[in-house]
């Protein structure tokens, strides 16, 4: 990941600042921050998370899930980690199921929702297996889409947990969350908010 040293840390620089393209913010890396980059239009929100995603050890949380609909679900939540590495299975689960639970799901929930292909799953549900595999790629920098988009009261509430479970596992490590600019964005306490026109 491209980041120059800055204090006790390391700092991230995304974007340049050129007119017309990515905007130039900094993250400080390695302790524990959470941001929030809140974009105007939806170009200027995809080159950002283009550029992010093309980020060694960065996991984007995708508003659609980015899920493979004629897979299983467990076959999308451990095709990234197979691809980079030759996992242990067993411990893959274990993990996953553990996240499951820190996000309130029960047992059964869990292996129901990873024997089914996602492609009837609601909002949350793409998000959370999302979610759930980012963290099996164990990211320095988890990012999130839209998290809150066409999410009702209650299922905010689950989304909002993502962050706690993702520093629970990882509490020195970077997240942010990318958003559009919207009157009725969820609260979340971040360490610094970046706004661009």
């Amino acid at each position: 990941m491209p980041a120059a040293a800055h204090g006790q840390g390391q700092v991230l620089t995304i974007g340049d600042g050129a007119p017309g393209t990515t905007p130039r913010f900094e993250l400080r890396l390695d302790e524990g921050h959470l941001y929030r980059a809140i974009l105007a239009t939806p170009r200027r929100k995809a080159e950002l998370l283009t550029r992010i995603a093309k980020l060694a050890h960065a996991a984007v949380v995708a508003s659609d899930g980015g899920l493979i609909s004629n897979l299983k679900t467990w076959e999308n939540l451990v095709l990234p980690v197979a691809y980079h590495r030759n996992p242990d299975y067993h411990d893959l689960e274990d993990r996953a199921a553990l996240i499951f639970r820190q996000l309130g799901y029960s047992s059964s929930a869990f292996g129901e929702l990873c024997n089914r292909r996602p492609d009837g799953f609601s909002r949350l549900e793409r998000r959370t297996m999302a979610f759930v595999r980012a963290m099996l790629s164990e990211p320095e920098l988890m990012v999130y889409d839209n998290l809150f988009e066409g999410l009702t009261r209650e299922e905010v509430e689950v989304a909002l947990r993502f962050d706690s479970v993702f520093h629970r596992h990882f509490p020195f490590r970077t997240a942010l969350h990318v958003d559009l600019d919207a009157p009725m964005l969820p609260e979340v306490r971040v360490q610094e908010s970046f706004h661009f026109p």
